[in-house]
């Protein structure tokens, strides 16, 4: 069951005092588009992105921005595109980021009962088989070097430990905690993101373009199999925090001091969730490993920071432009019509049948 999305929330009437003037000019557009669009039906072809919602779309971008550097590109785009399907363009290439994100964490998050039965145990002799001087190229490298540096608990849920490590006598006051396997979990998915990127779809490399210039970072930094599994996309979640990070529906927001951020939940009115602390901290590690008698010191990176405020961004413009409504309605609908493939690969159809429908 698809859980339900924020309402989409109407853009302020006025932008952001720490705008630039190019920032605003941008942001007029977007209002002037929701505006003209403001007494629309909703459309027959619900895969299509309706005009309101790619106004909001592109101007909570601008509101959300991860970035100065961001948010400049964007209002770029916008005042470079100002007819109003150019900036339907862009808030559909942004609609099918987010859509490639919100499906494949659909589809690589297990339910509980798929769960498997016997966890794959990591502890600090696995790290003995590891190259801790560069960053791991596998998933089950970085889930050894991800549970070392997250202390054997849920980064969300800390009161949650790692099964297999409360077995092995890791913990000795476990009070008020629970056990769960842990999962290595990835800020940006692995693969499913970005597969076909390459083939025949320019609507693909637009996606990616988005996310490139929006969070100014370098997706071929995470699509490369040593970028993927680097710990700054990876963090040691349970399942239940997992779904609920990878579908957007909390995200991570920076406070005044270094390392530590704010859990905020969408919709708003489950902000108080009891699950979640208030604030987390997600920092470095330093660790020593005895190799042949001889100490060795290493230091295992925290999650990063760029992909944490990009991650954020998104869940905002996901939840109050109503996009992340409208991708659940589609995809529920599709998952009505379309034969699932058995391995795993229903992200890939759904995601091809909306590029088509957005063609």
């Amino acid at each position: 069951m698809w859980p339900l999305k924020s309402p989409p929330v109407p853009l302020p009437a006025e932008p952001p005092s720490h705008f630039t003037a190019d920032e605003r000019t941008a942001y007029s557009h977007c209002k002037t588009y929701e505006s003209a669009h403001s007494s629309d039906n909703e459309p027959l072809d619900n895969t299509s992105l309706p005009p309101i919602m790619a106004a909001r779309i592109l101007g909570w971008m601008l509101v959300h921005a991860p970035c100065p550097e961001g948010r400049s590109a964007l209002a770029s785009d916008i005042n470079n595109s100002h007819p109003e399907n150019a900036l339907h363009d862009i808030a559909t290439a942004f609609k099918l980021a987010i859509l490639r994100c919100f499906i494949a964490a659909k589809d690589r998050t297990p339910t509980p009962s798929q769960q498997p039965s016997a966890p794959l145990s990591a502890f600090p002799d696995d790290l003995l088989e590891i190259n801790l001087e560069q960053p791991p190229k596998t998933h089950s490298a970085a889930k050894v070097q991800a549970l070392e540096r997250d202390g054997y608990r849920c980064l969300l849920k800390p009161s949650t430990l790692h099964q297999p490590a409360i077995a092995h006598g890791f913990f000795t006051d476990m009070n008020g905690c629970r056990m769960d396997q842990l999962q290595c979990a990835h800020i940006f998915p692995p693969f499913t993101l970005y597969r076909q990127l390459d083939n025949n779809s320019n609507k693909r490399a637009t996606a990616l373009e988005i996310f490139e210039r929006y969070g100014n970072i370098r997706i071929d930094d995470i699509r490369s199999t040593e970028g993927v599994h680097h710990l700054w996309n990876i963090m040691s979640l349970s399942p239940s925090a997992y779904a609920d990070f990878s579908k957007m529906d909390i995200c991570l927001m920076p406070t005044d001091e270094d390392d530590w951020y704010a859990i905020k939940i969408f919709p708003e009115y489950l902000q108080h969730n009891p699950e979640y602390p208030k604030t987390v901290r997600l920092g470095e590690r330093r660790i020593t490993v005895e190799i042949y008698g001889k100490d060795y010191q290493y230091t295992l990176p925290k999650p990063s920071p760029r992909l944490l405020a990009l991650h954020a961004s998104c869940a905002h413009v996901m939840h109050m432009s109503g996009v992340g409504g409208h991708v659940e309605r589609v995809v529920r609908d599709m998952e009505d019509t379309l034969v699932m493939s058995s391995d795993g690969g229903s992200a890939g159809v759904l995601v091809d049948a909306l590029l088509c429908a957005d063609s």
